[in-house]
């Protein structure tokens, strides 16, 4: 349940920063590798970098440490890996290529609002 409500923490934080089009995906049952993935669109790298910020932020208040960052040079795509939740910030042509919502189509959708 902590992760849920990492997840959902880093969904609002998204959403108080514009991005746009946010999925929270229940993955555990399909991967070893995380619990939930947040999936956010942005209209720009700053806006990238804002969400970036304001999600790394806010989950940090709540105890949970960044485990890895990746980014593409080109700011098109930002991963955010805290264990058990992996934050994917996409500009709307990387979200639209990548399709993570094809790939982990077997994956439940968490319902959540923003703040």
């Amino acid at each position: 349940m902590l992760y849920k409500k990492l997840a959902v923490a880093a969904a609002r934080s998204a959403a108080d920063k514009k991005a746009e089009d946010i999925t929270v995906l229940d993955v555990r049952k399909l991967t070893v590798a995380t619990d939930y993935f947040v999936i956010v669109t942005v209209n720009s790298a700053p806006q990238a970098q804002a969400v970036r910020n304001e999600v790394e932020d806010s989950l940090y208040v709540l105890g949970s440490e960044l485990r890895n960052r990746r980014q593409q040079s080109s700011s098109r795509w930002m991963l955010l890996d805290f264990s058990g939740v992996i934050v994917h910030i996409f500009v709307k042509e990387a979200r639209h290529f990548f399709n993570l919502e094809r790939l982990w189509s077997k994956a439940t959708k968490v319902k959540w609002e923003s703040k």
